[in-house]
């Protein structure tokens, strides 16, 4: 008797084939009748040897979760190390977190806040071992949970699993998990924080900025539109770009603290990158015009043409946008108008009274604009 796997058929993505998902209904039907247990929702729940398992198959991001628990005693993950983790631990300082091998050190990163339950389960020789075989197994990280370890893997890159597979896994797993229940039965048990003051503190800031960032280009595009907009722009990245490479520093010394802190550090520059550019951009726009005292300048062109822009949204409400074309350097410059003035226009005829400022920072922007009769 099959006992199917609950999961969800995900076409779109493709991360859980047909004929993975009938593989895996036969892989757990053929350990329930090896190992007895019982199905909890989407989880095989059995026991081979001394360790009970969990194992399920996710089909919404395609991997397979292998849990055994054991007493609980903290947090850490552990994974391969890629490209970028090798670059940016040379620039990144972290906590050290030895494992008395040197190729292991090399070969993977291990995240915790744990730092001496960490220490002592890594630097033993059987849970090494036992972690290189896992690895070798395709499975993509190990996690410590409080009270569970689970090991983690993409399900497209293990293709079939045996059960004399699963119970290697099982083994090798158990071996981790007995490891953190003897240490956490022989020392008092001082789990991390669940909060991280230094990601609190720098995530607030970044969300702060990224508030005022938006509120602040919203005012300045609506207020102040600048003559040369692609001049700005250029000057607006560049000085995001100073404005970043400034910022890199705090920000890689409030989180780098830890003993992996790659990752963590990388997705905040990212993210700092992002926020930076809008923010000291809408800052320039703002006080380009904000602080700007220059005498305006009033420059009457003809109209040489008119046009209607239409749009329709999900309402099926159509909406109707109003220009007014003006000559300049043999281009045709666009400006939006009302609807009554454009109404007024008689192109070759009308002319358009355009108003500019010449900005403090030194970008003209436009102050206003106004259709007139000759």
């Amino acid at each position: 008797m099959i006992i199917p796997v609950v999961v969800s058929n995900s076409t779109a993505n493709g991360s859980y084939r047909k004929k993975d998902k009938s593989h895996d209904e036969a892989l757990i039907a053929e350990l329930l009748e090896r190992c007895g247990g019982e199905m909890r929702k989407n989880t095989l729940v059995a026991t081979h040897g001394d360790y009970e398992f969990h194992l399920r198959f996710d089909a919404r991001d395609g991997t397979f979760h292998l849990i055994i628990p054991c007493v609980h005693a903290g947090r850490f993950k552990l994974r391969r190390k890629n490209f970028l983790d090798r670059t940016l631990a040379t620039v990144v300082p972290a906590w050290p977190l030895r494992s008395h091998d040197p190729r292991f050190d090399e070969t993977y990163s291990i995240g915790t806040r744990d730092h001496r339950l960490t220490e002592d389960v890594i630097c033993q020789r059987p849970v090494r071992d036992a972690v290189n075989k896992l690895m070798g197994y395709r499975v993509s990280g190990i996690h410590l949970e409080g009270d569970r370890v689970r090991a983690t893997g993409s399900r497209k890159r293990i293709g079939s699993i045996d059960t004399e597979r699963v119970f290697t896994m099982v083994e090798k797993l158990g071996t981790i998990a007995r490891a953190v229940s003897r240490w956490a039965t022989t020392h008092e048990r001082r789990p991390a924080p669940k909060r991280d003051r230094a990601v609190l503190v720098v995530s607030t800031i970044l969300a702060l900025l990224t508030v005022a960032g938006f509120v602040m280009m919203f005012i300045a595009i609506a207020s102040f539109a600048v003559v040369d907009a692609p001049y700005f722009v250029g000057i607006a990245l560049l000085t995001s770009l100073a404005a970043v490479l400034l910022m890199i520093v705090p920000v890689t010394l409030a989180l780098s603290r830890r003993t992996s802190p790659y990752n963590l550090v990388f997705r905040f520059v990212v993210i700092k990158t992002l926020v930076l550019t809008l923010f000291v951009s809408s800052s320039l726009l703002l006080t380009n015009g904000f602080f700007d005292a220059g005498a305006r300048t009033t420059q009457v062109d003809p109209i040489c043409c008119k046009r209607l822009r239409q749009n329709s949204d999900d309402r099926k409400k159509t909406k109707t946008r109003h220009y007014a074309g003006v000559v300049k350097d043999d281009t045709v410059n666009w400006y939006r108008v009302y609807e009554a003035a454009y109404n007024a226009i008689e192109e070759g005829r009308t002319q358009l009274s355009i108003t500019t400022a010449p900005g403090l920072l030194g970008f003209e922007w436009r102050v206003g604009h106004r259709v007139v009769q000759p």
